[in-house]
């Protein structure tokens, strides 16, 4: 089991080369608006999401839903069999020290955050 870290390119800013797991099919895409668009178009949830006008808040919204859900049971999938790379809603960076068992999963967003900012994350959460 891992927990990938950011990366940088020489000299450069950062890599993005974050994946996101598919609630349907379980495989990971760098643009996964695009994957469920192409492939799951006909689900439902998928259907109402892509409805929206592109760039709107309420797509982002619901898409980024779904998104943090199969996330969420990818990670479980991950932690249950104790085999590949766990998907975090922030990296750490590439200096730090990357141990799966310091993240959990928030009990609203189901994101996996370092446990020592949940709590910070839950606080803000209930404020907005």
């Amino acid at each position: 089991m891992l927990v990938q870290c950011t990366q940088k390119k020489e000299g450069k800013g950062r890599v993005y080369d974050k994946k996101q797991a598919c609630y349907y099919c379980g495989k990971l895409f760098s643009k996964i608006a695009r994957h469920y668009e192409h492939e799951h178009w006909s689900k439902r949830e998928v259907a109402m999401a892509v409805s929206l006008d592109k760039g709107s808040p309420t797509r982002k919204k619901s898409l980024g839903k779904l998104r943090l859900l199969s996330n969420y049971q990818y990670n479980l999938t991950v932690l249950e069999t104790g085999r590949g790379e766990l998907i975090l809603k922030t990296r750490p960076a590439s200096d730090e020290k990357c141990i799966p068992g310091d993240y959990l999963p928030c009990q609203y967003c189901f994101s996996f955050i370092k446990q020592q900012n949940l709590r910070k994350h839950i606080t803000i959460r209930d404020s907005k």
